[in-house]
C-alpha cells in the first residue's frame, strides 16, 4: 500500500469520525430539550428532581364538608394514619408556574411556602376537561422540597383550584365544585392531608391565602344575593374555627398578609395600600381606606368613593369641599376618555354642590349630567331644586 493510499484511508477514518461525533451531539441536544436533566447538587424548587418513596396521604375525608367549623387538631397524626405508600420513584418538574409529575399524570398550577420548602399544586380538571364540569375530580399535591418527597396527593375535591401553603406545610385550597351554582368550599389541611377545617359558601369564592405559620387563613367571596355574598372570613386554623366572618363592603384585595403575634388580617391593594381587621372583625383602617379611595390616583375608584362618602348625613363641610375637588381635578380626565363616566361625576359634583348649598351649581351639573346619560338618577335631585328656587 502506497502512501497516496494510505493517505486516502486515513482521510476517510477521520471523516466518518467525525460524522459520528457530529450526530452523537446532535441526538445528545435533541433529547437533553426533551428530558429534564437531574441535578447534581442539592435540587431547588425550580429543578427537577425524584421524589422519594415517603409517605403519601391518599386524603380519603377531602369529600367531607362540615357546615360549620370544628375544632380539630393540627398535630400531625400517628404512622397508622398516613395512608397510602409510593413504592416508585416520581420525577418532580417545576417550570415557572407548572408543577408537573408525569408518572402520575399530574400537571398543574403551583405556589410555594414562604420558606420555598413546600409547594402546593392543583389541577382543576378530569384528565381531559379542566374548568367548569359537572363531573371528575381533580387532584392536588403537596411536595417537600427539602426531602424531595410528595406528601400528599388527593383526588377527591371537585375543582381544587388556589393553593396556599404555609412554612410547616399546613396548607389551604379552594374547591369551585361542580355544576354552574354560587358555592365553593374553603379548605385547610394538615401536612399529611388531614382536614383542619371547612367552609363551604353560597357564592363564588375569589381568593384566599393562609399566614406563613398556619395559624391563619382568610378567603372573599364574589358578591350577589345570598346570604354568603362579599363575605370576608378570617379562620383561626390553630382552633379550627372562624374568628370572625362579615359581610364587607371593602373590594376584594390583591392579596393578604398576617400578623400572627396581634392575630390580625391585613388586606393589601396594588394602588392602595394595606388595611388591618381585628380578631374580632373590627376594621381598625377604615378610615384610612376610604382616604386612599377618596385620593386613589385611578380616577373611577375616587369617583364611586366620593359619591359613598357624600350619603353620609353627618358628612362635615370641610369634607364635602375636599371631595368637590377631588371630582373638579378628575373630570377633564374622565370627560375625555369616558364620556359615560363625565355624566356621573357630573352627578356626583351636583350632589357635593347641593351638600355645600350651592344651588344654582348644583342645578348646572344635574342638568349636564342628565344631557349626557338621561338615565344617570338626577332628575328627581334637579326637578327639586328648581321647585325650590322659583
Amino acid at each position: 500500500m502506497n502512501a497516496i493510499t494510505l493517505a486516502a484511508a486515513f482521510i476517510l477514518v477521520i471523516s466518518a469520525m467525525e460524522r459520528l461525533m457530529f450526530w452523537t451531539w446532535l441526538l445528545g441536544f435533541f433529547y437533553s430539550k426533551r428530558e429534564p436533566m437531574k441535578p447534581t447538587a442539592a435540587p431547588s424548587p425550580e429543578q427537577v428532581v425524584e421524589a422519594t418513596a415517603e409517605p403519601v396521604q391518599e386524603d380519603p375525608h377531602a369529600v367531607v364538608v362540615m357546615d360549620k367549623p370544628q375544632t380539630a387538631s393540627v398535630n400531625r397524626p400517628s404512622a397508622s394514619n398516613v395512608g397510602l405508600m409510593l413504592d416508585a420513584r416520581h420525577t418532580v418538574s417545576i417550570y415557572g408556574p407548572i408543577f408537573s409529575v408525569d408518572s402520575l399524570g399530574f400537571t398543574g398550577v403551583h405556589s410555594k411556602s414562604p420558606s420555598g420548602r413546600w409547594v402546593i399544586a392543583c389541577d382543576d380538571s378530569n384528565g381531559t376537561r379542566g374548568g367548569n364540569r359537572d363531573s371528575g375530580h381533580g387532584t392536588y399535591i403537596l411536595y417537600d422540597t427539602e426531602r424531595n418527597s410528595i406528601k400528599v396527593q388527593g383526588k377527591k375535591l371537585q375543582r381544587p383550584t388556589n393553593g396556599s401553603v404555609s412554612n410547616n406545610g399546613i396548607f389551604s385550597l379552594e374547591d369551585w365544585l361542580f355544576g354552574a351554582d354560587l358555592s365553593g368550599v374553603f379548605y385547610v389541611f394538615s401536612p399529611v392531608g388531614e382536614i383542619i377545617l371547612a367552609r363551604t359558601f353560597t357564592a363564588n369564592i375569589l381568593n384566599s391565602a393562609i399566614s406563613d405559620n398556619g395559624l391563619f387563613a382568610a378567603c372573599h367571596t364574589a358578591g350577589g344575593h345570598t346570604e354568603d355574598a362579599s363575605r370576608l372570613v378570617f379562620f383561626d386554623v390553630a382552633n379550627g374555627c372562624e374568628a370572625f366572618s362579615i359581610q364587607s363592603d371593602v373590594e376584594r384585595p390583591q392579596g393578604y398578609e398576617f400578623d400572627e403575634e396581634r392575630r390580625e388580617l391585613i388586606l393589601c391593594f396594588k394602588n392602595l395600600g394595606k388595611f388591618r381587621y381585628s380578631y374580632t372583625g373590627d376594621f381598625l383602617d377604615a378610615q384610612q381606606y376610604k382616604d386612599a379611595k377618596l385620593n386613589s390616583t385611578d380616577d373611577f375608584v375616587a369617583i364611586r368613593e366620593a359619591e359613598e362618602l357624600l350619603k353620609d348625613p353627618s358628612l362635615p363641610e370641610d369634607k364635602a369641599r375636599e371631595i368637590l375637588a377631588v371630582v373638579n381635578s378628575a373630570m377633564p380626565r374622565v370627560g375625555k376618555f369616558h364620556p359615560h363616566w363625565k355624566a356621573t361625576a357630573l352627578k356626583v359634583q351636583g350632589i357635593a354642590h347641593e351638600r355645600l348649598g350651592e344651588t344654582k351649581k348644583a342645578i348646572k351639573a344635574y342638568q349636564e349630567a342628565i344631557d349626557l346619560n338621561p338615565k344617570v338618577g338626577v332628575k328627581r335631585k334637579l326637578d327639586a331644586l328648581r321647585k325650590k328656587i322659583g
